[in-house]
């Protein structure tokens, strides 16, 4: 009799799938421990600096992206770019306007279209919302009855923090992240497969859902991280000048179909948490034993039908994936 498909977040309460959220993920604990420590020193030198706005530079600490520090070193230029265009655009207003309340109150409306139309159009929504949010924030200091010299020492000192903030981050990140992003993209589809193999051997096996539980909700938070890191990682390899000749070829595409194989693969453990039947298990066998060899050999053969099941969608990733040349003959593109 096969197993009713059942969702396997049916049967569990809120805590519980908060609980799981929060278990660790590829690369969190590291992220985590250099977050923490570019925090610290970016506020121990705020404070002995006594610079302003030192809330908003700790803010932007988490704004950095961490997958590689020359992806931290770009977004955190665009992000200085975006609070110098803020700046600017708030001392126009004050400028032209002559300081008129109403312009002021006026250009907030006109600021928050600008944003929500840029974040819509924009390819980096969230430097439009940094640039809506730090021009309403500094249009506000001349509610304040202040010196005008006061007020513009006051926006300059928010680049200044938020610069000191991003350099911290941007240190921190090359002095511990990884030194070579090729073996770490390797590392991280490995941990993928691994995480495959181990789903499918339990249903293969016929564990309980005692133990399926913990391996389905580990691949679905490994599922949920997406393909993004592993492109920056990519990207990385390239930027660096390193050359994709320790990867297979096509390593792009191969990210992107191993995020597919992980989103389709989530998707059939999780409406099978109690388990699969007899007749699935073999071919559950074969995709964990490919998995474990996905560097060699080929995979199984995908069951083909007019409506493709989540297993047979699995074994047709799979298989596309195994169909694809590793090695590049000569003159031909490693990309």
């Amino acid at each position: 009799m096969t197993a009713a498909p059942v969702s396997a977040f049916s049967s569990q309460t809120w805590s519980e799938r908060l609980w799981q959220d929060l278990q660790p993920t590829p690369g969190r604990l590291a992220a985590t421990l250099r977050i923490v420590l570019a925090t610290v020193i970016a506020l121990v030198l705020m404070m002995v600096w006594q610079m302003p706005f030192a809330s908003l530079g700790l803010y932007y600490i988490f704004l950095v992206v961490r997958e590689s520090p020359a992806t931290s070193v770009r977004a955190g230029i665009y992000a200085l770019l975006t609070l110098v265009l803020a700046v600017a655009a708030e001392l126009a207003v004050v400028i032209v306007t002559d300081n008129d309340p109403g312009a002021r109150l006026l250009s907030v409306a006109v600021a928050s279209f600008l944003t929500g139309v840029l974040m819509v159009a924009s390819t980096y929504p969230a430097f439009a919302a940094i640039w809506g949010f730090i021009y309403c924030t500094l249009i506000a200091l001349w509610e304040r009855p202040a010196p005008p010299d006061a007020l513009v020492k006051a926006s300059l000192f928010l680049i200044a923090t938020v610069s000191l903030a991003f350099l911290c981050s941007v240190a921190v990140e090359y002095a511990f992240a990884f030194r070579h992003p090729a073996e770490r993209l390797e590392e991280q589809a490995n941990l993928r497969f691994r995480t495959l193999a181990g789903v499918f051997t339990l249903f293969a096996n016929g564990a309980d859902p005692a133990q399926l539980g913990p391996a389905i909700a580990g691949l679905n938070r490994l599922a949920a991280t997406g393909q993004r890191g592993m492109l920056e990682l990519y990207n990385a390899v390239l930027e660096r000048g390193e050359g994709t000749g320790h990867l297979p070829v096509g390593s792009r595409v191969r990210i992107s179909m191993l995020a597919q194989l992980m989103d389709v693969s989530a998707a059939f453990a999780s409406h099978y948490p109690q388990g699969v039947d007899t007749a699935m298990r073999a071919r559950c066998a074969e995709i964990a034993r490919k998995c474990r060899d996905h560097s060699t050999g080929e995979a199984p053969d995908p069951h083909q039908t007019e409506s493709p099941s989540l297993l047979d969608r699995v074994e047709q990733t799979l298989h596309s994936m195994h169909e694809m040349p590793r090695t590049a003959a000569a003159g031909e593109d490693q990309l």
